[in-house]
C-alpha cells in the first residue's frame, strides 16, 4: 500500500470538521461505519497525485478492505475524543 495515500488521507482526515464530529459521537465501530464515504472522497482527491493507487483502492474490494481497515485505526487513534486543541478544516 502507498506510504503516501495511508499519509496524506490521515492527516488531512484528523483535520476535517465532519471527521472529528463522527469521531467524538461514536465508539470505533460506527465511526468506521461513517467514514468509508468520507474516506472514499479523499482518495478520489487524491487521484491526480496518484492514480495507480486509487484506481486500486476503489477497483480491488480486498485492497480496499484492507487499506480502509489501516486507515480508519489511523485516523480514530489521530482525533482525540474532545478535540479542543486541535486544528479544524473546513468539510
Amino acid at each position: 500500500m502507498s506510504r503516501g495515500l495511508c499519509g496524506w488521507i490521515p492527516e488531512r482526515a484528523r483535520k476535517n470538521k465532519p471527521v472529528i464530529q463522527l469521531r467524538q459521537a461514536n465508539p470505533y465501530d460506527k465511526f468506521q461505519l461513517g467514514l468509508r464515504r468520507l474516506i472514499e472522497e479523499f482518495t478520489v482527491q487524491r487521484m491526480s497525485d496518484n492514480d495507480k493507487i486509487v484506481t486500486r483502492y476503489m477497483d480491488d474490494n480486498e485492497f480496499e478492505s484492507a487499506a480502509f481497515s489501516v486507515l480508519s485505526k489511523a485516523i480514530y487513534e489521530a482525533i482525540l475524543p474532545s478535540t479542543q486543541d486541535q486544528s479544524i478544516s473546513p468539510p
